[in-house]
């Protein structure tokens, strides 16, 4: 009798609650007010030399603090196989367009379009907002969409759309990306995709949006 007593109390009905919702207290910001605290946005220039040919390019990226040193995540075709890029890369942040720093390619991941830089230079002294990392997780369909970058003509150009699709493939059918409505353009690449909340949830890609 104790042992089906036993069996009866552990074999009872559990009543389980739902996870919190990580996102349910943060304050819900506008595009403007997105903008105005995003000192991390960056805007990379450069030349390289592709199929024989010399470029300039211009990119955008996002800055990142890791272990006391800070890094330039941007879109991984600043460099492309068999292509020379010339380093340093100019770097200028968006509340700092009067000066400009150095940094130099430390990683690049053709496969997923994405590319890790070091700054290079004794005199960075960073002293504004980082981005804070979401969770692409929760990005859902008709979600708002941010995003700031540097196409030709339009310097830390703000943009604002909604998410379309969650299971969009690139060209190369290699990754899951985000598609979404907020214009970009050449120079936009390696720009962040935000929520409505800041945070970043993904990164313009080649093609697509990629995290």
């Amino acid at each position: 009798i104790g042992l089906l007593l036993i069996l009866s109390q552990a074999c009872a009905p559990v009543e389980i609650q739902p996870l919190p919702n990580p996102l349910a207290n943060l304050p819900v910001k506008t595009a403007q007010q997105i903008y105005d605290e995003a000192d991390y946005f960056v805007m990379i220039e450069g030349s390289r030399i592709a199929d024989g040919d010399f470029q300039s390019f211009k990119l955008s990226g996002f800055l990142v603090k890791y272990a006391d040193a800070y890094y330039i995540v941007t879109a991984g075709h600043i460099k492309k196989p068999g292509q020379i890029v010339s380093e340093p890369l100019r770097i200028t942040l968006k509340n700092e367009t009067n000066r400009y720093y150095h940094a130099k390619i430390l990683a690049v991941d053709n496969s997923y379009d994405v590319a890790i830089l070091k700054i290079d230079s004794d005199i960075f002294d960073f002293r504004g907002n980082l981005g804070k990392l979401g969770n692409s997780d929760l990005v859902e369909l008709d979600d708002p969409a941010i995003s700031i970058g540097n196409p030709p003509g339009h310097d830390w150009h703000l943009s604002t759309g909604k998410v379309l699709n969650l299971n969009y493939r690139n060209y190369k059918n290699i990754a899951i990306h985000i598609q979404h409505s907020a214009w970009g353009g050449h120079g936009s690449s390696g720009c962040p995709l935000l929520n409505h909340y800041g945070q970043i949830v993904g990164m313009i890609s080649e093609k697509a949006i990629l995290w």
